[in-house]
């Protein structure tokens, strides 16, 4: 990428919250947007959106063969990625979420599979890619329920171990894509109406995702390893604008 030439950027479950407010974001800013969700053929939005440029394409995260699938389209069309952002995720059944008398299992590992091993099967299969930009950024969404001091309160069993797992491999990513000067951050968006937040939310998608995309901008690669709450996506948001 040279200097002043659009991102090549990639949104895992793009089609709707704040995977969408990303894409929304980016490809108004003129960046070149790969969006990918589920079922494209439902994502009216998105394809309005994304109807003069970009690309929008079918991906279950936690698919190995699709998300290497995506990634081999994605390089049919540009060669290299520049940010990678992890936002698909689900939140808890009430199979998963607890007390732990009610816990299933099969509702555990399908939260888990989704919100930690979709962006590990993700990454993996556009490493290629990011290591070719030469400054990429993954960017994965995590949540304040997946940080272990702050667990006050029970219930969410299934959500909070997922995101504190999906932290672990922001670190454990970032010490293995160092040497291809691809850094690697987890954010917290903080509590945003979404269909997950609920409205009475105090940040719009438009504000937590201009807060993450600012923030995201301002890295280097001493940053990678970095699990971010959304006070510090806040602090990054505000020297940028000064």
């Amino acid at each position: 990428m040279t200097a002043g030439s659009p991102r090549r950027c990639v949104i895992t479950g793009a089609s709707r919250g704040l995977g969408f407010e990303f894409a929304r974001q980016l490809a108004t800013a003129g960046e070149f947007v790969v969006a990918t969700c589920r079922t494209p053929a439902s994502a009216a939005g998105l394809r309005e959106l994304l109807a003069g440029g970009g690309l929008i394409l079918p991906l279950e995260v936690s698919d190995q063969v699709a998300a290497t699938a995506a990634a081999t389209a994605v390089a049919e069309r540009v060669d290299a990625v520049d940010l990678l952002i992890n936002a698909a995720g689900i939140e808890d059944s009430a199979r998963s979420s607890g007390p732990v008398g009610r816990l299933d299992g099969d509702a555990l590992v399908e939260v888990y599979r989704t919100n930690a091993v979709g962006p590990a099967l993700v990454t993996q299969a556009f490493a290629g890619l990011l290591a070719r930009s030469g400054r990429a950024v993954v960017l994965n969404l995590t949540s304040k329920q997946g940080s272990l001091a702050g667990a006050t309160a029970a219930g969410s069993i299934g959500y909070a171990m997922s995101k504190a797992a999906l932290n672990m491999l922001t670190r454990k990513l970032a010490l293995e894509l160092y040497q291809d000067r691809t850094t690697v951050v987890a954010m917290s968006p903080g509590w945003v109406q979404t269909g997950m937040g609920g409205q009475d939310a105090p940040l719009t998608p438009g504000e937590s995702v201009r807060a993450m995309l600012a923030c995201a901008g301002r890295l280097a690669l001493t940053d990678t390893g970095a699990v971010l709450d959304h006070d510090d996506v806040l602090a990054a948001e505000t020297r940028e604008g000064q």
